[in-house]
Formats: structure tokens, sequence, C-alpha cells
């Protein structure tokens, strides 16, 4: 029995360490981290956007003109207000980054050892492995539509403020990069019938997010 038992550990211990490694070093772990970085990143600007009032100027972004049938014929976003809200995310941004506020938030966290060995019986065991996060000084602000079908014969025109920010993270052995991205809605409408025109008064072209 003690032989059986010997060899038994003989066996499941490189087992288990090969178990590890290759979790380790595979997308399960960029997965969790990824996972924990946006959560936090998230809370962040959620609270950073309400307590700078950067999406408080979006009444009337959208302007209509309508034909003699009483339908949307084309709509004009103000881009003096898309103007103001870009600034004002930027600055938010670039305030965040500036004085360490994301890198103190993810600066603990932290993978559990156990998530390496098992899928789901050992993921919260420690000892846990700490992360390292760096934001880096790169983030992008602009301005998207989007256009999906909306039931029979409409459409759903949408507005949103796209934020991306790019974070390095590192672990021993190893840095992987995360792009966070959020889109926030600014502004939205139901569309009857024919789809009209849009226009965008401002600098560069306005994209359509993928639908």
């Amino acid at each position: 029995m003690k032989k059986f038992l010997l060899l038994f550990f003989i066996f499941l211990i490189p087992i288990l360490l090969l178990t590890m490694i290759d979790n380790y070093f595979s997308k399960k772990s960029d997965l969790y981290i990824e996972k924990e970085v946006t959560t936090i990143i998230s809370d962040i600007l959620a609270e950073s956007i309400e307590k700078n009032n950067v999406l408080n100027d979006t009444d009337n972004i959208l302007n209509y003109k309508y034909n003699t049938d009483g339908k949307i014929s084309s709509i004009y976003i103000d881009s003096t207000k898309t103007s103001k809200i870009i600034s004002s995310m930027n600055l938010t941004l670039s305030k965040l980054l500036r004085d360490g506020t994301i890198e103190e938030s993810v600066k603990d966290i932290n993978m559990p050892l156990g998530m390496l060995v098992s899928r789901a019986l050992f993921t919260t065991l420690g000892p846990d492995i700490k992360i390292e996060v760096l934001p880096v000084s790169s983030y992008q602000t602009d301005i998207y539509t989007n256009l999906v079908d909306y039931g029979i014969n409409n459409s759903l025109f949408e507005l949103y403020l796209k934020i991306n920010i790019k974070v390095e993270t590192i672990i021993p052995l190893k840095t992987s990069q995360i792009d966070y991205n959020t889109n926030l809605l600014l502004s939205s409408i139901v569309i009857q019938g024919e789809v009209p025109y849009y226009y965008y008064m401002g600098e560069g072209a306005i994209q359509s997010l993928p639908l």
C-alpha cells in the first residue's frame, strides 16, 4: 500500500506541476487578470465620470429634420457638445493616469495559485500570486455611431463615446497588455421606415460600431 501511494505521488506531482505551468502561460491566467483589471477600471471610470459631470450635457445632442410625411429625413450630431464631452473625458483620463488612481486601485490584485491547478475545485485556494498592473500612458476617446434593426421596419440609431485605455500587467516570467474598451451611450432614437442620412459637423470622420 505504501509503495502504491509513493508511486501515486511520484506521478501526481509532475502532472500537477505541468498543469500549473501550462495554465500559467495559457490564456486562462490572462483571462482572469483581464477580468479583474476590467472590473476595477470600470468602477473607477463610472465614479470619475459622475463626479466630473462628463456626460451631463447630452440633451439635444442629436437634432432631426423631418420630411412631409413626418418621418425623420436626416440626423445632425451636435459637434460642439461632442467636442466638450471628448475634452472633458480626456481631462478625466489624464488625471486618473497622472495621479496614479488606476495604478493604486489595481496594485492589490492577486491570482490564487489554485486556479492554475484546477478549473473549478481549487480555484480559490492560495497562496496568491501578486499581479503588478502598470497603466500605459496611452488612451483614446472617440465618437461612434451604431445602427441596428429594431422591430418591423424600424431602426435604432445610437451615439456613443468610445474609450480605450492600454494597461500592462506583469506577473513573474510573464507580461501582457490589456486593451480596455468601453462604449458610453450618449443618445439614441428609434427611426421608422427608411434610414435617414446623418451628419457629424466636426473634425474627422464619425465611425460606425460593428454590428
